[in-house]
C-alpha cells in the first residue's frame, strides 16, 4: 500500500506543532510516532518530541503486552523525566532543567548525539504542555511532536497544538465495521464546523458555565456555574436563542437536556474544540438528527489517521480493507505504517 500523494510527512513537517493520539490503548500509536521520527529524519528534518503522559516502555502497564520502544535520532530534541532521562538509550546533551517538579522528577531537554530508545514523559497538564511547546521553539525544531496519552485528547487540541495523526485499529473494536463506526465519530467531532472568527472571538472569554446568544448576537450570560447546571434552568433559556456556547464539557446528559427543548431544532451548540466532546456517538446522533447543530470555536486539522491491524487480545483484522473503509467513510487518508515501511 503506497503512501498517499501528499505524503504524511511532508504534511506534518508544514505544521509548527503535531499531536499523536490513540482511540484506545494498543491502536498503534507508539508504532505511528516511530514511523514519523523515521520519516522526519529520513528527510534531513530535525524535530522535537515529548509527551502529555509517559511512552516508550517496553511493556504496556495496563494489557501487559509488548510494546514497541520509541527510537529517536541524532539531533532529535526531546523532554522527559529526570528519571527516564538516567535511564535513556541514547547519548545526548542536556539543554535546560525545569524548575517545576512532576512524580517522575524534574523535565529534562536534550538533544540527542547518538541514535537510540528513549522513554517520553512531559507535562501533566495542558497549559504546562502549551508553555513547553512554545519554549521548544528556541531550539529551532523543523516540527514538534507531541505523544498523546491514553484519553488524554486533550494534547490534540487546536489550544495546544496545530494539528493531529489519528492512531486507530483492531484494538478499538474486533470487526471493520465497528472500528470504522467509532472511527468515524471522533473524526465527526474532530472535524465540526466552526463558529463565525467574529462569534469566536467574542465567545473566547467565557470561561466557566452556559451562554445563550440570541438570533441577534446578543450574548446572555445564563448564570450557571457549569453545564451540569442547564438540566434545571433549562427553562430559563430565552426562546430566541439561537446559538448555547458551552465552556466545559459537553456529555450525555447535556445532549438529552437539550433534545427536550422546543427550539433544539435549528437550534445550535458551541463548544471551545472537540476536546470538550464527552458524549457518546448515540447522543450525539439523537440531538443532531432533531435538528440541532454543533459548532466549534476553534477548527481541528486531522492530518492522516493510522491504523493497526492487530489487537492485544489476539485478533487480527484485513489492514487494507480497514484502511479502505475508513477512508471511504471519513473521506481521510488512512494508512497501515507497518506497511509503508519505505517511505518516498
Amino acid at each position: 500500500m503506497a503512501e498517499p500523494e501528499a505524503s504524511l510527512i511532508d504534511r506534518i513537517a508544514s505544521y509548527d506543532s503535531v499531536a499523536i493520539v490513540g482511540l484506545a490503548k494498543n491502536a498503534g500509536k507508539t508504532e505511528c510516532l516511530n514511523y514519523i521520527l523515521r520519516g522526519l529524519h529520513d528527510r534531513g528534518l530535525t524535530p522535537a518530541v515529548t509527551s502529555i503522559g509517559v511512552d516508550g516502555e517496553q511493556t504496556d502497564a495496563v494489557s501487559h503486552t509488548r510494546k514497541p520502544e520509541i527510537t529517536l535520532f541524532e539531533e532529535t530534541v526531546f523532554v522527559t523525566s529526570e528519571s527516564f532521562y538516567r535511564s535513556r538509550g541514547v547519548t545526548s546533551k542536556v539543554l535546560g532543567i525545569g524548575t517545576r517538579a512532576t512524580a517522575l522528577g524534574r523535565l529534562v531537554t536534550a538533544r540527542v548525539r547518538t541514535h537510540g530508545k528513549v522513554i517520553l514523559a512531559g507535562p501533566p497538564d495542558t497549559a504546562s504542555l502549551r508553555r513547553l511547546i512554545s519554549d521548544l521553539g528556541a531550539y529551532s525544531p523543523d516540527v514538534t511532536l507531541v505523544d498523546g496519552a491514553l484519553s488524554r485528547m486533550s494534547s490534540a487540541s487546536p489550544a495546544v497544538t496545530d494539528a493531529l495523526v489519528l492512531a486507530t485499529g483492531a484494538a478499538i473494536a474486533p470487526s471493520i465495521p465497528e472500528i470504522t463506526r467509532r472511527t468515524a465519530f471522533v473524526c465527526e467531532v474532530m472535524r465540526l464546523p466552526a463558529l463565525p472568527p467574529e462569534m469566536a472571538r467574542r465567545l473566547e472569554d467565557v470561561e466557566r458555565g452556559v451562554v445563550a446568544v440570541d438570533a441577534h448576537g446578543g450574548i446572555h450570560d445564563l448564570g450557571l456555574s457549569s453545564a451540569i447546571a442547564l438540566g434545571s434552568a433549562a427553562a430559563d433559556i430565552p426562546t430566541d436563542t439561537a446559538l448555547l456556547y458551552v465552556a466545559g464539557a459537553v456529555t450525555d446528559r447535556l445532549l438529552a437536556t437539550l433534545r427536550q427543548l422546543p427550539q433544539t431544532d435549528g437550534m445550535a451548540l458551541a463548544m471551545r474544540d472537540f476536546s470538550c466532546m464527552f458524549a457518546s456517538r448515540e447522543a450525539f446522533t439523537a440531538f443532531t438528527s432533531k435538528g440541532g447543530a454543533v459548532f466549534v470555536a476553534r477548527p481541528c486539522r486531522v492530518l492522516a489517521i493510522c491504523v493497526n491491524p492487530t489487537s492485544p487480545a489476539g485478533y487480527r483484522v484485513d489492514s487494507r480493507r480497514l484502511c479502505d473503509s475508513i477512508k471511504e467513510k471519513t473521506g481521510i487518508d488512512t494508512i497501515d505504517v507497518r506497511l509503508n515501511r519505505n517511505l518516498p
